[in-house]
């Protein structure tokens, strides 16, 4: 392989300087020696000279400044190699530009200097790399054929890259040129921007006032016609030299020269003059009294108007074409002039017909009166309902059509449609396009009050979701009463009118969590009690749940940690690890207990199904009855630091999703799979979490030098990946609601005092409210309305669209519990001090103002009185409580 390398440089070497003659440039001849320790090894590329048939003179006789001849027969010199190692290798040698390199010697001629593109020096580690890439770039041309050489040609570009090529030298010469055009026009551009401004401001607040019909300003219009006046007036002062009024009545103006740029100058101007008359006269109509012209005529007016104002524009720059194509140079030829002329004339009146058309039918109209029917009689009026049947709105000049078959109006669907098929056209209509068709005529009034189509509106706008079609013989009227209940609701909740009670509290004992679903209240306190609410009904007998602890001491029973409930069981965790589940539908007993080895300091339940999952120094325990109702450790889940939020992912399925937080760290628990980690940076924890069927919401506080804000990550929990982050508030981000909140919007919480409303799909914050005096503590929203929770101990309701509080209510403890629907709300105030307190020590019942409040407020007024009664006021008598509200009550 050596042998033929060197055989292929030594042909190399022949071609380029077989045709080189004596008389070459300095340059080349300059050997680039190296050191005189550098030697060749005895085996190296050399030794393969020896068996090559043309002798060294012949070989080197082109080289410049060596005669031809006088190369002694000697073995080489070490000094010729250059790039030589001394342990063997590579052997560059280096050899003067091809004659094809050099652009200035033809076959046989002389030979033209050329700078060589390399400077290479005689000493040191550069000079020896340089040659090396010098040798490097040679052996490259010779594996890809010995015919290429370096001077060939590059292959041409492709189209779009020549385009490009092209627009990068051309384009700023042509933005240049553009520059200087418009510098040398700037006055007629800087006009022709305002005129143009000033004919859309008019046109668009005259159509304004055209739609007011009767309700018009006449000082807007007078405005409008001052604004124009003053606009043209002042353009053709500023312009009188060049008398460009002349352009109007097809007179030249005086210009010198009528080049291209005049011309345009001339047209422009002109046209905008007779636009701004146009919407004068439209202006004049407009102001006329109905007295004088009726709303109905003056549509006929501005027609004709505007036919003859397109029909005068055309005309005027004719003249103004013919000066320019014919010029005042003698020396332009006439035949051109006028073959363009006629090509002018014969374009030109293709248009000019056009819009002779147009004022005719426009005058045809005007002068024909179309007379609709008979004026209408109030009795008339009264038999087809005091509506017009088309824009629903009342009769004022009511008038009898000429046709008086009301089946003609709508024949399709008697003659041509099928019912079946008339519905499934109607079924696209809203309820007050449906409303306007029962107007129309009897057959389509049938049609419009169809069940199935009312039935289907009111599952759209979900009002009585689970019924069915069979359970009302009127649906209309069923909408109609939802309609005015959903009114009333909003009306009552805005007023705040309705009925608010506190829930019985325990006297000895003092309130630690609450939740609620869908009007039922759990509540967890310091003395191990559990108490169960159902607003629905309100009925405040309030059952207790059975712990099963041992009543020797029952102030010895550990705190309740965390209370949690849904449809159908209701969860309590205690301060000793204790895990207790009831089924609300069999009974006040536990179903189910459950020990950790360690406090609990996390728990969740599924609102769907009986799912729960806790969370106990660094084990996550998701727990699920089998098909025999026994329950079960479903999965177990090993995390890095404390949990301090977990809830389980709503609608996933057969097996469980839950997403925790532990300090920085988000986890995404499925119960077929391990623990996976959905979020990670080091310094910035989570501080709130909530969770939807497909995505989580989770506020992160930014600590380091590197301060970025606090902010709320919204991730994908199907693709584990980061949709957008939102907001960058100074304070931390306390609560987040994503699961209650409408499509595309999260409300969330902060301690700078303000609630937010983020838009999901512009990653903006829509709507920011300062709501409380400290830190917001819990929030949720709607698609009107906003309530929030905060530390003092505030609630508040919001109407966001107006940007509004409506009402508030103060309490003593802060808010840690807030839910509502439509006519209800619960509230919750848990106290900071989990401790019993009170000055009397032979009384363990502990204060009012220390227990922690439960607020319900009910919004339906058709369930209950407008005012309500305390608890005990609606208390049945029958058994005699031991101590309420430190009152000592008799009973007979």
């Amino acid at each position: 392989m050596w042998l033929l390398t060197v055989n292929q440089v030594l042909r190399k070497m022949q071609r380029r300087h077989s045709s080189n003659t004596d008389n070459g440039p300095p340059e080349r001849n300059r050997s680039q020696a190296l050191s005189s320790e550098a030697s060749v090894d005895e085996g190296g590329v050399f030794e393969s000279l020896k068996a090559e048939s043309a002798s060294p003179p012949a070989l080197f006789s082109g080289l410049p400044g060596l005669p031809a001849g006088s190369l002694p027969t000697t073995p080489f010199p070490s000094s010729l190699v250059l790039g030589a190692s001394a342990g063997g290798g590579d052997v560059f040698i280096q050899m003067p530009a091809s004659r094809e390199e050099g652009g200035g010697r033809g076959e046989g001629g002389a030979y033209h200097h050329r700078q060589p593109h390399h400077h290479f020096h005689h000493s040191g580690h550069r000079g020896n790399a340089l040659l090396q890439h010098v040798g490097g770039d040679h052996r490259a041309h010779s594996d890809e054929g010995g015919d290429e050489q370096p001077g060939t040609p590059a292959p041409a570009l492709s189209e779009l890259k020549a385009v490009v090529c092209w627009l990068q030298k051309g384009l700023p010469f042509i933005l240049i040129l553009l520059a200087k055009v418009c510098f040398q026009h700037k006055l007629g551009i800087a006009v022709c921007i305002g005129m143009a401004s000033t004919f859309a401001y008019a046109n668009s607040t005259l159509r304004e006032q055209v739609s007011l019909k009767e309700k018009r300003s006449v000082l807007v219009i007078l405005w409008i016609l001052a604004f124009l006046a003053g606009n043209t007036l002042y353009v053709l002062y500023t312009f009188s030299s060049q008398q460009l009024y002349n352009s109007l009545i097809f007179l030249k103006p005086n210009l010198e020269t009528l080049d291209f740029f005049d011309l345009l100058w001339i047209v422009g101007i002109a046209d905008f003059v007779l636009k701004y008359v146009t919407i004068a006269l439209k202006c004049l109509i407009v102001a006329l009294p109905k007295i004088i012209l009726a709303v109905k005529s003056k549509g006929k007016f501005y027609l004709v108007i505007e036919e003859l104002s397109q029909l005068f524009r055309s005309l005027v720059p004719i003249q103004l074409w013919y000066k320019y194509i014919m010029g005042d140079d003698s020396s332009n030829s006439y035949f051109l002039g006028g073959v363009l002329i006629v090509l002018y004339s014969l374009c030109k009146s293709f248009d000019i017909c056009g819009r002779v058309g147009g004022v005719r039918k426009a005058l045809n109209l005007l002068c024909t009166s179309q007379n609709y029917g008979v004026r209408a009689t109030g009795q008339q009026c009264t038999e087809a309902g005091d509506i017009c049947a088309i824009c629903q709105a009342e009769f004022r000049e009511p008038l009898i059509l000429m046709c008086q078959n009301e089946m003609d109006d709508v024949p399709f669907f008697d003659i041509q449609l099928p019912y079946e098929l008339a519905i499934n056209i109607f079924q696209y209509l809203d309820r007050k396009e449906l409303g306007r068709c029962a107007q129309v005529s009897k057959t389509w009034k049938v049609i419009a009050e169809d069940e199935v189509l009312w039935y289907r509106l009111c599952q759209q706008e979900g009002h009585l979701p689970e019924s069915s079609i069979s359970d009302y013989s009127c649906w209309k009227l069923i909408f109609q009463e939802c309609r005015a209940k959903e009114h009333m609701l909003r009306t009552n909740w805005k007023n705040r009118k309705g009925a608010v009670s506190e829930l019985e509290h325990i006297p000895d004992a003092v309130l630690c969590d609450v939740h609620s679903h869908d009007g039922v209240v759990i509540a967890g306190y310091t003395s191990g009690d559990v108490r169960v609410w159902d607003t629905r009904t309100w009925d405040y007998t309030a059952p207790f749940l059975e712990s099963e602890y041992e009543e020797d001491e029952p102030g010895m029973q550990p705190y309740v940690s965390f209370v949690r409930i849904n449809s159908s069981l209701a969860v309590a965790a205690y301060e000793d690890g204790f895990l207790n589940i009831w089924d609300l539908r069999t009974g006040k007993y536990p179903v189910h207990r459950f020990e950790h080895d360690a406090r609990i300091q996390a728990l969740a339940l599924s609102q769907e199904d009986a799912t729960v999952a806790t969370a106990s120094a660094f084990d996550v325990v998701m727990l699920h009855p089998n098909e025999e109702g026994y329950w079960q450790i479903t999965a177990e889940f090993e995390v890095q630091k404390l949990v301090d939020y977990l809830e389980i992912v709503p609608d996933t399925g057969r097996y469980p999703v839950a997403v925790a937080t532990a300090g920085d760290l988000v986890y995404l628990l499925k119960a077929e799979d391990s623990a996976r980690t959905l979020h990670y940076v080091y310094g910035q924890p989570v501080t709130c979490l909530d969770v939807s069927a497909s995505q989580a919401a989770f506020g992160v506080k930014s600590l380091g030098w590197v301060y970025e804000g606090n902010k709320i990550l919204v991730y994908s929990l199907e693709a584990e990946r980061c949709l957008s982050k939102l907001g960058n508030a100074l304070g931390d981000f306390t609560c987040v609601n994503l699961r209650d909140s409408p499509p595309n919007l999260m409300v969330s919480g902060n301690m700078d005092r303000r609630v937010r409303i983020h838009d999901l799909r512009t990653d903006k914050i829509a709507l920011s409210l300062s709501a409380h005096q400290l830190g917001v503590s819990a929030v949720q929203m709607d698609d009107w309305k906003i309530v929030s929770g905060g530390e003092e101990g505030l609630v508040s309701v919001w109407d966001y669209r107006m940007s509004q509080k409506l009402w508030e209510v103060h309490s003593r403890h802060p808010v840690r519990h807030l839910s509502f629907n439509s006519h209800s709300l619960i509230t919750a105030n848990v106290p900071y001090e989990r401790v019993v307190r009170n000055t009397d020590l032979d009384n363990f019942a502990t204060h009012r103002r220390h227990r922690g409040l439960i607020h319900a407020y009910e919004f339906a007024v058709d369930r209950l009185a407008f005012q309500s009664a305390l608890p005990i006021c609606r208390a049945s008598g029958d058994s005699v409580p031991g101590y309420n509200y430190d009152l000592a009550l008799a009973f007979p």
